[in-house]
C-alpha cells in the first residue's frame, strides 16, 4: 500500500513538472513572438486621421524590415529620437535618394511631389496645408524615409527640421491591421 501511495504521488510531481515545464515553454514562445515578431500599439493623437484614431489599437509586423524594405504608402511605427518609449505611427511618403517638394495647388492647399511627379493622396484628411520648416526640394539621405501623418495639419513628422527623414534603424515595423476597434 505504501508503494503505490509513493507511486501516485511520484506521478503526481512528474505531471506538475510537466505542467510547469509546458506553461515556461508557452510562455517564453509568447515573449519571443511578442518582443520579436508581432506586438500591438495604442495610438496616441490625431496625425492619422482619418485612417487611426486616437485609441485605436493596431498589430505590427516588427520582422517585415529585417527582410524587406519599406515602400511607399506603407504605415510604419518609428522612433524619431533616442527615446525609444515616443513611437510615431506615419506613412512612407519618399524612399532614399528621392527628392520631396511642395507645389501649390487649386485648393490652397499644397500637392506632394516626389521626383517631380505629384503622387495622388487619396487617404489624407484635408490635403496638405503647410510644408514644415525643411528647405525644398530636399533629397532623402540613404538609408532613410521622409515620412507624413495623413492628417497633414495636425501631424508632426519629416517636414520639421527636428524630425527630419527617419532613419531605416528607427523603424519599429510595419502597420498589419487594425485591433480594436472592430469595423
Amino acid at each position: 500500500m505504501e508503494t503505490e501511495v509513493s507511486s501516485k504521488k511520484k506521478n503526481g510531481n512528474k505531471e506538475i513538472k510537466e505542467w510547469i515545464l509546458s506553461l515556461a515553454i508557452v510562455l517564453l514562445v509568447a515573449f519571443a513572438i511578442r518582443y520579436f515578431v508581432v506586438s500591438t500599439l495604442v495610438v496616441k493623437g490625431i496625425s492619422m486621421e482619418p485612417t487611426f484614431y486616437h485609441g485605436n489599437v493596431i498589430a505590427v509586423n516588427k520582422l517585415i524590415y529585417k527582410v524587406s524594405e519599406p515602400k511607399r504608402g506603407d504605415i510604419i511605427i518609428c522612433t524619431y529620437s533616442d527615446v525609444e518609449d515616443e513611437m510615431l505611427i506615419k506613412r512612407v511618403i519618399a524612399l532614399p535618394g528621392e527628392t520631396v517638394d511642395f507645389m501649390p495647388n487649386d485648393s490652397g492647399k499644397y500637392d506632394v511631389l516626389i521626383n517631380g511627379d505629384v503622387i495622388n493622396e487619396t487617404y489624407t484628411k484635408e490635403g496638405t496645408g503647410f510644408y514644415g520648416d525643411m528647405e525644398y526640394p530636399y533629397t532623402v539621405p540613404e538609408d532613410c524615409y521622409f515620412v507624413m501623418g495623413d492628417n497633414r495639419d495636425n501631424s508632426t513628422d519629416s517636414r520639421w527640421e527636428s524630425i527630419g527623414a527617419i532613419d531605416k534603424d528607427r523603424i519599429v515595423g510595419k502597420k498589419m491591421f487594425k485591433i480594436w476597434p472592430i469595423g
